[in-house]
């Protein structure tokens, strides 16, 4: 008898510990939608702020099944692991485009894969994606059909 009651509260204990650590997660927040194609218009970088102007041709964040990105010349690749607001951008490859505009000037410099792999959390709005992780902010608004940056 003293076995048997035992065994149920270790049965007890353990399936409050599995609903405690569920509870922990995000298991009732859905993910946040990354798709759409996306424009930076804003970075904070460790308290730096850029500010994009439409017309500079930022770089372009295109989530078409889920792994792509368009920085300049530059076409960078990713899988994406959601769980609620939590992202991560992981197994990152970066390639170059067969050929850029005349007089083009990569406004990042090159570091917009370094900036999403520092990404760790996602919210959206209704006219903004930010993708935010360590002293980084950068937030996207809709990329425009009528915007001339690349496809």
């Amino acid at each position: 008898m003293r076995t048997r009651g035992c065994r149920g509260l270790a049965g007890a204990v353990a399936l409050l510990a599995v609903l405690g650590l569920s509870a922990c997660g995000h298991a009732d927040e859905p993910d946040v939608s990354l798709e759409g194609r996306w424009r930076l218009e804003r970075l904070v970088d460790a308290g730096d702020e850029t500010v994009f102007a439409k017309a500079s041709g930022p770089p372009v964040l295109t989530y078409i099944l889920e792994y792509q990105a368009l920085s300049g010349c530059q076409v960078i690749e990713w899988k994406t692991h959601t769980d609620g607001e939590d992202v991560r951008f992981t197994d990152m490859t970066v390639g170059s485009m067969m050929s850029c505009p005349v007089n083009f000037v990569d406004l990042l410099d090159g570091t917009y894969p370094d900036l999403l792999r520092r990404v760790d959390h996602a919210r959206r709005g209704d006219r903004t994606l930010v993708l935010s992780g360590d002293d980084l902010e950068m937030t996207f608004v809709p990329l425009d059909s009528r915007d001339s940056s690349p496809d």
